[in-house]
C-alpha cells in the first residue's frame, strides 16, 4: 500500500463522486485539465490494484493505493520502442470544446509536424471547412459537445459527400461504439501524446 495525505481544503461528496472522471476539475480555466486522478485510476486498475480515498471538507484528503503482491520476482519488460515519426504537413481539424485539451492536442500534433485547425464544436468546424481552401486529411473530434457533437458532425460530412477520415475521442464508451463503422476510428481519453500521434499516423497511412 502507498498512502498519500495532505492537509488541504478536502473534497465535498459531490466532488468525490466525480474525481476520477476524465477532464473533471474544480480549477479555474487554464488551471489544469483534470487528467491527473483519471490517469492514476487507469494505471492502478490496469495493474490489478484499487484506490481508497477518504476526504472531508476542511480536513484534507488521504489516498491509499493498494497493489497486488506477487510470489516471485518478475523481470521488468520494457515496451517496444516506437520509432520516432514526423508528419509531412498533413492537415488535422481538431474539434474539442474543452479549451485546455484543445490547446494540448494542438501542441502535440504541431510538434510532430502536422498542420492543425481548431474548432470548439461541430458547427464552427463546418464553418472552418467552408472557408478553408485545403481539405483536412483527418478530423479529430470529441463525441459530446454542446452545440454539435462528433457523431452529428460526421453525419453532416457524409451527407455532403466529404470523404475525410474521422477519429473520435471520448472518455466514455460512446466513441468506441461509433468506431464499429469502418469509416471511423476511436481513441479513449485520457491518452498519451505518443498514443495519439501513433493513432493519427496509422489512420493517415491507411487512407493513402
Amino acid at each position: 500500500m502507498i498512502q498519500v495525505k495532505d492537509d488541504g481544503v478536502g473534497m465535498s461528496p459531490d466532488v468525490m463522486a466525480r474525481m476520477f472522471e476524465p477532464f473533471f476539475t474544480t480549477k479555474q480555466i487554464g488551471g489544469g485539465t483534470g487528467l491527473g486522478l483519471s490517469m492514476v485510476y487507469g494505471i492502478i486498475t490496469q495493474a490489478g490494484g484499487r484506490l481508497s480515498v477518504h476526504s472531508e471538507a476542511g480536513q484534507g484528503t488521504t489516498v491509499s493505493v493498494l497493489l497486488p503482491r506477487v510470489a516471485s520476482v518478475l523481470s521488468p519488460s520494457l515496451p517496444a520502442a516506437i520509432a520516432p515519426t514526423r508528419a509531412e504537413g498533413e492537415l488535422v481539424l481538431v474539434v474539442e470544446d474543452e479549451a485546455g485539451l484543445r490547446r494540448l492536442v494542438h501542441e502535440i500534433l504541431h510538434r510532430k509536424g502536422f498542420r492543425v485547425l481548431l474548432a470548439p464544436d461541430g458547427i464552427e468546424a463546418l464553418q472552418i471547412l467552408d472557408q478553408q481552401p485545403d481539405v483536412p486529411d483527418l478530423v479529430l473530434t470529441d463525441v459530446v459537445m454542446a452545440r454539435m457533437g462528433g457523431p452529428e458532425l460526421a453525419r453532416v460530412l457524409a451527407e455532403r459527400g466529404v470523404d475525410i477520415p474521422v477519429l473520435f475521442m471520448s472518455g466514455y464508451q460512446d466513441g468506441e461504439e461509433l468506431a464499429d463503422d469502418p469509416r471511423y476510428s476511436y481513441i479513449a481519453k485520457p491518452f498519451t501524446p505518443d498514443a495519439l500521434v501513433e493513432k493519427v499516423r496509422r489512420i493517415l497511412g491507411a487512407a493513402v
